[in-house]
């Protein structure tokens, strides 16, 4: 009778081990759980805070040395960390209430721009500001597409720029970026057309 009682004390004592490890086992999978998926959530952030961004970096007028051609030079860049490619991009021209189609912007969606490279894009002027006044802005609206290298998203980056009004050869050389109510309202203009 002892023995039979011994046996059923170590057996039970198995038993409510064997639960405790299983419980144990159980709670610890579920920290694992839970510490991966923050872990898949953190490496997804990181992930997109590395994508390519491009970016607008500057408007100008510059002139042609040989020929003293005035001319924009819109400068594309890619601030992010990786490639972008598969760029495509439309320019609009806005003057009053006028919008006029530019075209697309003359870059071959083939082009991978890596960190910190880009495109420029001139467009011509069609007037000389050393001897013509600007009396309202002329906007110059961007409505381009681009996708990650690495993972194929495709991103939407829309951005304007205005020269001033100036008098006659009294010009800044630099376009001014648009703010984003500006952008917005262009936007719907172009849409609406």
């Amino acid at each position: 009778k002892g023995t039979i009682n011994n046996l059923k004390i170590i057996t039970s004592s198995i038993d409510n081990k064997s639960s405790s490890i299983e419980r144990q086992l159980y709670i610890t999978d579920k920290k694992v759980s839970v510490f991966g998926e923050k872990n898949v959530s953190l490496n997804q952030k990181i992930f997109e805070s590395e994508r390519p961004i491009i970016n607008l970096y500057s408007a100008k007028i510059t002139s042609d040395e040989i020929n003293k051609d005035k001319h924009i030079d819109f400068s594309f860049f890619n601030l992010g960390k990786r490639a972008a490619t598969n760029v495509f991009g439309k320019m609009y021209g806005m003057m009053d209430t006028t919008i006029k189609y530019l075209g697309t912007l003359n870059i071959s969606r083939s082009d991978n721009f890596p960190s910190n490279k880009g495109f420029t894009f001139h467009e011509p002027l069609n007037f000389n500001p050393d001897s013509t006044s600007l009396k309202t802005p002329i906007y110059y609206y961007f409505k381009l597409t681009y996708s990650d290298l690495i993972s194929g998203i495709s991103y939407n980056y829309d951005i304007a720029s205005k020269l001033n009004p100036f008098k006659r050869g009294n010009y800044l050389p630099e376009l001014t970026m648009c703010p984003n109510w500006e952008i917005a309202k262009m936007k719907r203009t172009i849409e609406r057309k």
